[in-house]
């Protein structure tokens, strides 16, 4: 089987990954309640180092397996492994990210709080010292929207970060209305009020869902239009009429209703196609993740004048390379 190249990864061979897998109580801003306990924490970097909670030379606490596989794992946690510190390592990670385009922060599970603060603590590293710009998450493009509006300090925004997440309605409206990711979006707001707007970070939702929310954006930004002549093409698509109207260079406004637009376009798809193989719906969805990347560094790097520095927080499955895993088996990329 020929599996295609993971559109993550293909952003000109300048990512950094950052992946761990570790659990502990997550506070929600809705609901209370622990998830599952943590065993592992790993944090990969590029350059093959390991950082694994407990002291070094201890058995790492690996799951029990038969045979050499088991003693080799144990000996390659003995040799590369080191307690994780997080002031120490997280200025380690920023060092050894910090010169790439694209930080690939990964997570094993959604909506573990642990997961969120150590991203928000390399995030403001990798921010502050390293000139990054943007931020893309697994989450709705409307929806985060509103929290972008709020760290821009734009009129008529939600009053506070935990106000802008509240518009999250649909299941699992924890996995970013929690209080962990509220405190990230107040501190992106206090570093942008400190800068012109010209230098402010901004957040965005890089997910399909709420298509919704996406067609009501588009709507308000097509009813302020004096749109005299339909399309000249009837079957024109959505998206070519959306990349038509707004131009090459679209000023914010313009680029939020493109996307949108994008949003409602790959969800049509992704729908239309439930009831077929689930590979196809799973491709259809992490290539449009992959493209809103795309477009979202070719639009901040156009305003820079210099290639955009961006972060992405997302599902391990979303951030790796699916040709190492299963999932390249069953035809699926990420």
């Amino acid at each position: 089987m020929t599996v295609e190249k993971s559109p993550m990864v293909d952003l000109a061979g300048n990512v950094f990954y950052a992946g761990r897998v570790m659990a502990k109580k997550s506070s929600y801003m809705q609901q209370g309640g622990a998830l599952l306990s943590g065993v592992v924490l790993a944090v990969i970097l590029i350059v093959g180092l390991l950082f694994l909670t407990g002291d070094r030379g201890s058995d790492p606490p690996v799951q029990a397996a038969a045979g050499e596989d088991a003693a080799a794992m144990r000996e390659a946690f003995r040799s590369y492994g080191r307690p994780f510190q997080a002031e120490r390592d997280i200025a380690v990670l920023a060092r050894e990210a910090g010169e790439r385009r694209f930080v690939l922060m990964g997570e094993s599970t959604h909506g573990t709080a642990d997961f969120y603060t150590l991203r928000a603590a390399l995030s403001q590293a990798l921010i502050e010292e390293y000139g990054f710009r943007f931020i893309a998450v697994e989450g709705d493009w409307a929806s985060i929207g509103r929290l972008n509006d709020y760290i821009q300090g734009r009129e008529g925004a939600a009053d506070s970060a935990r106000a802008a997440l509240e518009s999250f309605y649909r299941w699992p409206r924890w996995m970013w209305a929690n209080e962990e990711f509220a405190a990230f979006g107040e501190w992106l707001r206090a570093y942008n009020e400190a800068r012109d707007p010209a230098d402010h970070v901004h957040i965005y939702g890089m997910d399909l869902y709420g298509h919704e929310e996406a067609a009501g954006l588009l709507n308000r930004f097509l009813s302020t239009l004096r749109l005299d002549q339909p399309p000249a093409d009837p079957q024109m698509s959505l998206t070519d009429f959306m990349a038509e109207l707004v131009g090459d260079t679209p000023d914010e406004e313009g680029f939020y209703a493109l996307q949108a637009a994008h949003v409602i376009s790959a969800a049509e798809a992704f729908y239309g196609n439930m009831g077929r193989d689930g590979s196809i719906t799973w491709n259809i969805r992490a290539t449009h993740m992959a493209d809103t990347l795309h477009r979202l560094a070719a639009y901040h790097s156009r305003l820079d004048g210099t290639p955009a520095k961006g972060i992405i927080w997302a599902h391990n499955t979303h951030i790796g390379d699916a040709r190492a895993t299963d999932m390249g088996a069953r035809g699926e990329v990420n």
